[in-house]
């Protein structure tokens, strides 16, 4: 999974990069859920919400998270939220795409590819 993160620190100076992380997919008949690690966090699913685009008929998941923190800095923050809205990319790589945003006033892009 590729996160490409932009926003401001807190000096007001904007700032961006990107995170490579590993998210597992878990799904049963009542239940999906997403959880995704990285080298400084770790997050779990508040709700994850199979949709259809009402347009294109093409398959998406609202996603709605909470980002953990690991506490490997001085200056780690504590928990916040996050949505994001994925949609499924049918191309010659299958994946999920789509932006997000957060409590911390961060947004940016989830790119997730089958391994």
């Amino acid at each position: 999974m590729a996160i490409q993160w932009s926003g401001f620190d807190d000096k007001g100076i904007a700032v961006q990069g990107t995170v490579q992380a590993t998210a597992s997919i878990k799904q049963t008949l009542l239940h999906l859920s997403m959880e995704v690690e990285s080298h400084d966090s770790d997050s779990e699913t508040l709700i994850a919400q199979p949709r259809k685009d009402p347009e294109s008929g093409r398959p998406m998941i609202y996603y709605l998270y909470r980002v953990v923190p690991r506490k490997t800095t001085s200056g780690v923050a504590s928990p916040y939220e996050g949505a994001a809205i994925l949609r499924f990319d049918a191309g010659p790589c299958p994946r999920l795409r789509g932006n997000y945003f957060t409590s911390r006033m961060r947004h940016g892009h989830f790119t997730l590819e089958r391994i």
